[in-house]
């Protein structure tokens, strides 16, 4: 069986029409660009092959599989978590690979120049980058007020980087009892 994934191209290229009808600006740098339409690729791949894999077991045990065959399932979904644990874990390190090799871009979703030469952190999380105060005001009433860590206490911001670093070295389990 090989798995055909000329579909995929349609959907990028639909995206890209959307954005334009929609006045959306292209994302920002190239770099980022690529290895999002590689994981893009990707993740509709390992999706299409889940439904296959769920596809096959409705066939064989029937559309009550989850009662007759729940081990075929439990399977099916532990192999699911798991494979999500890895492609998380590669996709995060690219990304931390792309960024540290120079790749930036402007927050605000209307930049017509997302990957200006000097970005202005947000004072509040210093995560997000602006190539203008303009933008950064924009950005804080559209999505970013909402999202911005400046908002939090302390005890939860410490929470939140700990998890994070957890995470991002493969820790999944996050206890919060």
């Amino acid at each position: 069986c090989e798995v055909n994934n000329d579909y995929l191209a349609g959907e990028a290229s639909e995206a890209k029409e959307e954005r334009e009808v929609l006045g959306l600006r292209p994302a920002g740098d190239p770099r980022i660009n690529r290895r999002a339409n590689k994981w893009m690729h990707f993740i509709k791949e390992k999706q299409m092959e889940q439904k296959m894999e769920i596809q096959l077991l409705i066939r064989t045990h029937g559309k009550d599989h989850i009662k007759t065959a729940p081990e075929h399932w439990e399977a099916i979904m532990a192999r699911g978590k798991k494979q999500e644990k890895e492609i998380n874990n590669k996709f995060l390190a690219e990304v931390d690979q792309t960024f540290e090799d120079g790749a930036v871009e402007c927050c605000y979703w209307a930049c017509k120049k997302p990957d200006d030469e000097k970005l202005l952190r947000c004072a509040g999380c210093g995560i997000n980058k602006y190539c203008s105060k303009e933008h950064q005001r924009l950005d804080w009433s559209w999505e970013h007020k909402g999202e911005c860590q400046m908002q939090l206490p302390d005890f939860i911001k410490d929470e939140i980087e700990q998890d994070r670093l957890k995470c991002k070295n493969g820790d999944y389990n996050i206890d919060r009892s």
